[in-house]
């Protein structure tokens, strides 16, 4: 169904590739487009790291376009009389080869954005709130100009991909792994305080996650009570556990069923209503412990609620949960450890790979690597 699709994708990016490598990318770009074309495909590539969903979305409506040139791409749904689909030539086209490719994308489709999932065109009054004026609108002209003004889609793909592969080779870190077995677990106690208190762009409290589960996926070896469990892999950051069906942001499984669920909260201390929440996630089923962490302390008036809402569940369901400060956890976990080298080359690896960090948690984790006592 979308193999012309895909074939279509595939030898823009490839040309588009050769171009960058022979360093013959946007030699003159003014000669293909027009230079309110190139500026607004250049704006929605310089905010991509906000705007994933946007760049998404005008992609897939451009890819639309070549295959099929006799489709209004401004009419998105099959509501719509004449309308497509978009969300589907996202989620199974476009999004898995930019994630394929390591270009920066949604995790399923920018469809899911709900600014963007509006049943209206995307016409040059789309209601849609997206939340940048200046993205809005290189985003509905792009659209607009290549639907009114005989803009050659080709070139405007060309270009996008282009952009995209540069921006990823200009932002690739390499992290060093650590070999010595010399780190003190306070020292990488200290470093990821730094990490997650220095990092102020979107996506920081993705950090505490992700060290969460690097701690675990060092237990999973080593620690005879996850004999014979899997760690399942991380959901999106924008996943709904209820989506996703997972009962926390970190799941173990015995034999498929949950057996252990972790929820992490940045800057939000827990209150017995997440405990309540948490507990109409895996009330159902056989998990034995589930731990809600926070990088801050619960409030005076909670902690009463809190423990009563431990005992209610420890008697109806038997699963022991545990509300602990975030970093005082990856502690205790840290000396259960052979040694907690190990640890820190699994979290870096995952800041790298994870598509919700950005270039300056990137870049803030290698300085703080880097640096000496």
């Amino acid at each position: 169904m979308y193999d012309e699709y895909l074939r279509e994708l595939t030898e823009a990016y490839e040309k588009a590739l050769r171009k960058v490598e022979a360093n013959d990318f946007v030699a003159s770009p003014s000669e293909i487009l027009e230079s309110e074309m190139i500026r607004n495909i250049e704006t929605l590539v310089d905010k991509i790291d906000s705007f994933k969903g946007v760049t998404s979305v005008t992609i897939t409506s451009t890819l639309k376009k070549i295959v099929d040139p006799a489709q209004d791409i401004r009419l998105h749904k099959v509501e719509f009389e004449g309308g497509y689909s978009g969300r589907s030539l996202d989620t199974y086209v476009v999004t898995p080869f930019l994630k394929d490719h390591e270009l920066k994308c949604m995790a399923e489709s920018g469809w899911l954005t709900r600014s963007l999932e509006q049943t209206h065109p995307f016409s040059l009054d789309f209601p849609g709130a997206i939340r940048s004026q200046e993205v809005k609108d290189a985003f509905l002209q792009i659209i607009n100009d290549i639907e009114t003004n005989n803009v050659n889609t080709k070139d405007v793909l060309d270009y996008f991909l282009q952009l995209l592969i540069i921006k990823k080779e200009s932002e690739r870190i390499d992290i060093r792994r650590i070999d010595n077995a010399d780190v003190y677990i306070s020292e990488i106690i200290r470093k990821l305080e730094m990490h997650f208190e220095e990092s102020n762009s979107s996506g920081t409290a993705r950090l505490p996650v992700l060290a969460v589960y690097s701690i675990y996926e060092c237990l999973m070896n080593q620690v005879t009570r996850f004999q014979n469990k899997i760690l399942k892999p991380l959901e999106s950051h924008t996943s709904s556990d209820l989506r996703s069906n997972s009962i926390g942001d970190i799941q173990v499984d015995y034999e498929g069923i949950p057996f252990e669920g972790v929820e992490v909260k940045y800057g939000k201390p827990i209150t017995h209503s997440m405990i309540e929440d948490a507990y109409g996630k895996f009330g159902a089923l056989d998990v034995k412990r589930y731990y809600l962490l926070s990088t801050i302390e619960p409030e005076n008036h909670e902690k009463e609620l809190i423990e009563a809402m431990i005992r209610k569940i420890k008697i109806e369901h038997g699963c022991q949960v545990i509300v602990n400060g975030l970093l005082p956890t990856i502690k205790y976990y840290l000396r259960l450890l052979d040694e907690p080298t190990p640890f820190l080359n699994c979290y870096s690896e995952n800041v790298l790979n994870d598509e919700v960090v950005n270039l300056e948690h990137k870049q803030l984790w290698k300085e703080i690597l880097e640096e000496r006592e």
